[in-house]
């Protein structure tokens, strides 16, 4: 992503953010669930291709989610965007926000863009704004809304009216051949568990054959989203990661976590996977692999497990052929008691001068190495919400490289836990 200028009024950032093409596919219907949360998302442009120099990243992004909170808005506002070959806008802002009042709780998310300029002119636009809205009634309804307003929008030379009707679509061609789809004002809505969730997208372009502009077929070009939703949130909300390795002194991070995945909050699953890995003068590592995943209904579950192959630790002073970090959280409800599963493990744990270390080591045994400091294995810390596993944790009695004395070090990490927000 390339911007030529940037002011950020406010952002909040959901780690992991996947964007979708639409809500997820409508269920069977089913009791709302209760209570019930917002969710809503905004902003100005992405841009995904098989030619990694012209993908972008959502800009101008704002974010509301996980949160029965009421009342928040997040705000976001750059001054211009230059998407290479596929053009520029001008100012890119969104809001994303959640909403109490007499008609209920509404999940509101708004994108709106200025200048917009693709396709070396094939799409122009004085300004387009985006609104996307889920309400749930004090009478325990849901219904959403979408809405999109162009002032002077033109495609290919023809203009259209400020309200473009909902997915209205137009083809694109170069030289007399088709080589894209555009849909102006692209709306969609769907129930799910019962509660409304709606995406409107401004402009979604569509590359569907070669063309003289270099734009691989597949690209994706996405001007102006928003999207609303309502989370059933019987039981709260996930949290929780997994990661490799990190080496942080007072709170400070030295380096930082590796192969890091976080749990979605509200249902989704992530992997996150390095081929190798290592703090200089300290450690080396194989292949780092973490999963997550998580479920809201019917039980709320957090699941985090961290995969290392081959450890070793000042030239084997601690080694091991794989470490599995694994544990799980889930509850039943916002009242009810929060269990723990923890199947972490090692393969072929060995510490040099101590032969009674294996790999049935038992949680929590500590042990103090002279070339390196206080070594904690199968490190378990659990709360009333949640469970942490530290397969090797590190408390560096000396310095070492850049390593201050003092450092802790952390191997093998799984997180996970529940809350209420």
């Amino acid at each position: 992503m390339r911007r030529a200028s940037a002011v950020v009024v406010a952002s909040t950032v959901l780690a992991g953010f996947t964007l979708s093409t639409h809500p997820p596919t409508a269920s069977a219907a089913a009791a709302t669930p209760a209570p019930v949360g917002y969710s809503a998302y905004g902003y100005g442009t992405y841009v995904s291709s098989s030619l990694a120099a012209l993908n972008s990243g959502a800009t101008g992004y704002s974010v509301i989610s996980c949160t029965t909170t009421s009342n928040l808005t997040n705000s976001n506002q750059v001054a211009s965007v230059d998407l290479g070959k596929v053009g520029k806008v001008g100012t890119d802002y969104s809001q994303s926000r959640s909403i109490l009042d007499a008609s209920g709780r509404t999940s509101q998310g708004i994108a709106q863009i200025s200048g917009v300029n693709l396709l070396g002119g094939l799409i122009t636009s004085t300004s387009l704004k985006t609104t996307s809205r889920a309400t749930y009634t004090p009478s325990k309804t849901s219904y959403g809304s979408n809405s999109t307003a162009f002032v002077g929008i033109k495609v290919a030379g023809k203009g259209f009216a400020s309200g473009v009707g909902p997915n209205t679509k137009v083809a694109l061609a170069l030289g007399g051949k088709p080589f894209a789809s555009v849909v102006l004002n692209e709306q969609s809505q769907a129930k799910v568990n019962g509660l409304t969730q709606a995406v409107t997208t401004g402009i979604h372009v569509t590359v569907t054959n070669s063309n003289s502009m270099g734009l691989p077929i597949g690209t994706t070009v996405y001007i102006g989203r928003s999207y609303a939703a309502l989370k059933g949130t019987p039981a709260g909300f996930a949290t929780g990661s997994a990661y490799g390795t990190q080496a942080t002194l007072s709170g400070s991070v030295k380096s930082g976590p590796t192969a890091l995945a976080g749990v979605a909050c509200d249902g989704g699953d992530r992997t996150v996977s390095v081929a190798s890995s290592a703090i200089p003068s300290l450690l080396s590592l194989g292949a780092v692999k973490s999963t997550t995943s998580s479920v809201a209904t019917p039980k709320l579950t957090s699941s985090a497990t961290n995969q290392i192959s081959g450890l070793n630790v000042l030239s084997s002073l601690i080694g091991a052929r794989t470490i599995t970090a694994s544990t799980t959280t889930s509850r039943t409800s916002f009242t009810s008691a929060a269990t723990f599963t923890d199947t972490s493990g090692f393969v072929g744990l060995k510490i040099a001068g101590m032969p009674s270390i294996t790999d049935s080591v038992k949680p929590n045994t500590t042990i103090t190495l002279s070339q390196l400091g206080t070594v904690t294995l199968h490190k378990v810390t659990k709360t009333a919400t949640g469970i942490r596993v530290v397969m090797v944790s590190i408390t560096l009695d000396k310095a070492l490289g850049n390593l201050a004395k003092g450092t802790l070090v952390e191997i093998g990490v799984s997180n996970t836990g529940v809350q209420n927000r």
